[in-house]
């Protein structure tokens, strides 16, 4: 039989030097997911994704939020306790994760290995363990290297969405307030852009303006900039990436877009006009959307359902004589990614509670004359209420 690899193992008993969540933040995390733990029934919560990862360790790591090549994950046992695997970066692990038991490897043929014994020595074989296999995860490396690993370890590996999305769907003041910078960074900067919108600008030149004015409101990231002008509005090519159209007088030009603050996503959508005027039946449907907004956002409180959200915006529509009912969303939870858990679904009975951050979006209803919107903005559940995080103004920005 093959000699194993040696794993080389590194125990922190000191404060990280750059930590991007403070101590009492981290603490809160682990203690709440022991709960979602014994709730759901876990031994274990295994996960790759950089998103879970950094939220249950705080690494704040550029290469393993990007590259997929080498393997990373984090354990996390009922009892609290937690383990860490990266390759190679020691140090940057060291100085900012707030996990104590960090497991090292040096080779990529070594990563299977570290994590066979990382398993054993946290006595996990026969345990159910929870992994990215349900709703909106995904495990991070090869399936190979996954599927090896669940024939290795003796562990019941079973799907943990659930419990992931348990920990990750409430958000904690820290998050909020990074998405209320994130929301109030893109609004500032849509504001500056469909200012400076000129005759002859392609959509790639303006989406290049909005994401510069984002950086310099104080971004770290844009998620993206989707743009539809002219006939591609019309022709409502919606969620499309910018293209070499010029945009001309008389144009319309929906706009897509989201800053990243500190992780915290935000995602909001508005509608200018180049060199003209809205028509008033193309006015009047505007403010229906934002009627639908106003609506959906109202009935973001503590007990209602999801499903609820979407009734409110859905019969604001309805009720005036528009299909509405029949659309698969009207928007998403917002965190670390730009679409997150719950999804604002017709039959999503989720029970909305304090914490709960929602990007609200009725979009895509035309008028007879073709005309559509989409007016997006970002709210919070309160322990009354909700909170508005996006201040961005509901109108269609006349240029």
């Amino acid at each position: 039989m093959e000699k194993r690899s040696e794993v080389t193992t590194a125990t922190i008993k000191k404060k990280p030097s750059f930590p991007d969540i403070p101590q009492e933040e981290y603490r809160a995390r682990i203690s709440k997911a022991t709960q979602v733990l014994e709730k759901r029934g876990h031994d274990a919560l295994f996960v790759t994704m950089w998103e879970n990862v950094y939220y249950l360790s705080g690494l704040n790591s550029a290469s393993m939020w990007s590259l997929r090549d080498l393997p990373h994950c984090l354990i996390l046992k009922k009892d609290g306790s937690v383990a860490l695997i990266v390759p190679v970066a020691r140090f940057l692990t060291e100085e900012t994760a707030w996990v104590e038991d960090i497991r090292v490897y040096f080779k990529t043929t070594d990563a299977l290995d570290t994590m066979i014994k990382t398993f054993a020595d946290l006595k996990l074989k026969g345990a159910r363990v929870g992994a990215e296999l349900g709703e909106m995860q995904a495990v991070r490396f090869s399936t190979g290297l996954f599927l090896d690993l669940k024939k290795e370890t003796g562990a019941e590996f079973v799907d943990g969405s659930s419990a992931i999305w348990d920990l990750r769907m409430i958000k904690s003041k820290l998050e909020i307030e990074r998405i209320r910078q994130a929301a109030n960074i893109a609004g500032k900067a849509c504001e500056r852009s469909y200012s400076k919108l000129t005759d002859g600008m392609t959509e790639r030149d303006f989406a290049r303006l909005v994401s510069q004015n984002m950086i310099e409101e104080g971004a770290d990231r844009i998620i993206y900039v989707m743009i539809q002008s002219g006939e591609k509005f019309w022709k409502r090519i919606g969620g499309s990436f910018p293209s070499e159209r010029k945009i001309r007088r008389g144009d319309y030009v929906q706009l897509d877009f989201g800053a990243i603050y500190r992780h915290y996503t935000c995602d909001l959508n508005r509608l200018g006009i180049l060199g003209a005027e809205p028509k008033p039946s193309e006015k009047d449907h505007w403010n229906l959307f934002v009627e639908a907004n106003h609506n959906g956002t109202k009935a973001v409180r503590p007990g209602a359902r999801i499903a609820d959200v979407f009734s409110a915006i859905s019969n604001t529509f309805e009720q005036v004589g528009y299909r509405f009912k029949d659309r698969p969303y009207a928007g998403h939870g917002l965190g670390l990614e730009a679409h997150e858990a719950p999804l604002i679904a017709p039959n999503n009975n989720t029970i909305v509670n304090p914490g709960m951050v929602l990007a609200i979006e009725p979009s895509g209803v035309t008028n007879k004359e073709g005309f559509w919107a989409n007016c997006e903005d970002d709210v919070v559940c309160t322990e009354t209420g909700v909170e508005k995080l996006s201040t961005l103004r509901q109108e269609i920005f006349v240029v």
